[in-house]
């Protein structure tokens, strides 16, 4: 069993992370990755999350990580498909990485929200025809880094998993009716953009399923 920790992870060539990410949302959209809602579980200060996923016929495993004052480090398990713990992965890289790779999927120039901000950051006016944005922050009804009007004029609204978004533990800012699998449009199943002006949206809420891939890559399983 391999340990890997932040320095493994910065070595990862950013389009491999794009791959991972690409090939974790094709198989969600075909219903091969398992990734049920997010777990917490409360412990006094300071909660632990837990992730859940894995494809059918390969490599599954979690992601823990806890919230509040010392947050600290994301661990990630990965199994093989013969069910052997194939490694973990510690530190705080793997998340980020994770993160801006299920947005680099878009393939177009990109406005990246990544705050802690509870209110709109930035001018829906000085969004120009054309752009395409990814929140990355805060996302619940009443407390989002991006503004509704600019949510309202986006002619696609995607997310890398709406499921997630329907169980956020507060509500989503935006219907999660009205959002888009990301896999579908990687997928070609569902329309994206479709002309030069439109300006679209991602909610990253970050796909279960996806850090354990990531994660397999970085052990040497799978291509």
């Amino acid at each position: 069993m391999r340990i890997l920790h932040d320095e493994h992870v910065r070595q990862l060539a950013p389009w491999v992370a794009v791959d991972a990410a690409r090939r974790g949302l094709l198989a969600a959209h075909a219903g091969r990755l398992t990734s049920p809602p997010r777990l917490r579980a409360e412990a006094g200060a300071t909660d632990y999350v837990f992730t859940v996923g894995g494809l059918r016929d390969g490599v599954s495993g979690f992601r823990a990580y806890r919230t509040g004052p010392r947050a600290g480090d994301h661990l990630v398990a990965v199994w093989n498909h013969d069910g052997e713990l194939a490694g973990v992965v510690v530190g705080a890289e793997l998340g980020a990485r994770r993160t801006g790779a299920l947005g680099a999927v878009a393939g177009a120039d990109i406005v990246v929200l990544a705050t802690t901000s509870t209110s709109p950051v930035l001018d829906a006016a000085a969004i120009r025809p054309g752009t395409h944005l990814t929140t990355v922050g805060p996302k619940w009804a009443g407390a989002h880094e991006l503004p509704l009007d600019l949510a309202e004029k986006a002619a696609v609204i995607t997310c890398d998993s709406p499921q997630q978004a329907a169980h956020y533990p507060r509500r989503f800012f935006v219907d999660p009716a009205a959002l888009t699998a990301l896999g579908a449009v990687v997928a070609g199943e569902e329309p994206g953009r479709t002309g030069d002006a439109d300006i679209t949206v991602h909610c990253s809420v970050g796909l279960a399923g996806t850090e354990v891939l990531l994660g397999a890559r970085l052990l040497g399983l799978g291509p």
